[in-house]
């Protein structure tokens, strides 16, 4: 499993109970799973939905219009893929522009110019923040970052010397926040810009993950972040204020796999999670059976971790 996506408001398979849909990088296709962490379906209306590694998913909470949209990493037509929450239909396909893959990590973020229809916010394994009109199923310009480079320190660009493009040697998990900044998982930092693209941080370049820092996440709260690595399965916490400050070593970490388990650490889902730049404000958040913090892996093991009331519950699955 890579992404994984919550439906907070109702499970389309189980109503009334939230829903975990979960990609299946290399088979490929999503996994469903309800509020008790059982297994119900798999959402691939005539099995033939995805096309090759199904990466990343965003639960539509901000067009009215229920959805659920999955990124596919291998570049082809269409890498973007919207259904309906019970996984029945087929509502669109798109073709965005890409870089080094496809439309690998995937958000969502309200276009208000648009009559309230998203936009689809990506990164393709490059160095740009992408985003895509899905009213007007156009490219549009992509987040620039103007940044000043010394050496490996980066700082706001003063100099008028400005680099257009992430520090990283590839872009994979973001997320947008209510505030239109966006926070991404940069390879060897974590890096938060703000809505017109300038640089408020790049963070966790000290940590023992650095230079497989993949997965990303935000709590409900938007103040805190978590980032796994699939060079040692480390999970990194930090505060954005701290990412924001620069601080180079997480907040907290712990390692994904227990004694004796392999793999590599490709995502992060947090119930609650801010998702299209809204988290907690776009919905209520019902109770998990099982939450909060789940990290998935592909390898020898699969490994889920249950985070509550400060206490890490390892799973083997």
């Amino acid at each position: 499993m890579t992404g994984m996506g919550f439906d907070l408001t109702s499970c389309a398979l189980g109503a009334g109970s939230p829903c975990l849909y979960a990609t299946e990088f290399q088979v490929p296709n999503v996994a469903i799973f309800d509020n008790t962490g059982t297994f119900l379906s798999h959402c691939n209306p005539g099995g033939t939905a995805y096309t090759a590694h199904v990466e990343s998913v965003a639960v539509d909470r901000v067009s009215g219009i229920p959805s659920i949209y999955f990124g596919q990493a291998t570049p082809g037509t269409p890498t973007v893929i919207q259904m309906d929450p019970g996984c029945t239909t087929i509502l669109h396909t798109y073709s965005p522009a890409t870089e080094g893959r496809g439309t690998d990590w995937i958000d969502l973020a309200k276009d208000t110019s648009d009559a309230g229809l998203t936009d689809i916010v990506y990164s393709s394994e490059g160095v740009h923040l992408l985003v895509f009109d899905t009213a007007t199923l156009s490219q549009e310009s992509n987040v620039v970052i103007p940044l000043a480079q010394t050496g490996s320190a980066l700082t706001p660009d003063v100099s008028g010397t400005a680099i257009s493009s992430l520090p990283g040697s590839s872009a994979y998990a973001l997320r947008v926040l209510s505030d239109g900044s966006v926070a991404v998982a940069d390879t060897e930092t974590v890096v938060h810009v703000d809505s017109a693209g300038n640089l408020l941080g790049s963070c966790d370049g000290g940590s023992a993950g650095s230079g497989g820092l993949f997965g990303f996440n935000l709590l409900p709260d938007q103040n805190t972040f978590a980032t796994g690595s699939f060079n040692n399965g480390q999970v990194d916490y930090m505060t954005m204020a701290h990412c924001d400050a620069n601080q180079a070593t997480p907040d907290f970490h712990f390692n994904a796999f227990q004694p004796g388990q392999s793999g590599f650490l490709l995502g992060v889902g947090i119930f609650g999670e801010v998702s299209q730049g809204c988290g907690q404000n776009c919905n209520s958040v019902p109770e998990f059976g099982l939450p909060a913090l789940m990290v998935g892996a592909v390898g020898l093991l699969a490994v889920t971790l249950l985070f509550k009331r400060k206490s890490i519950l390892p799973i083997q699955t």
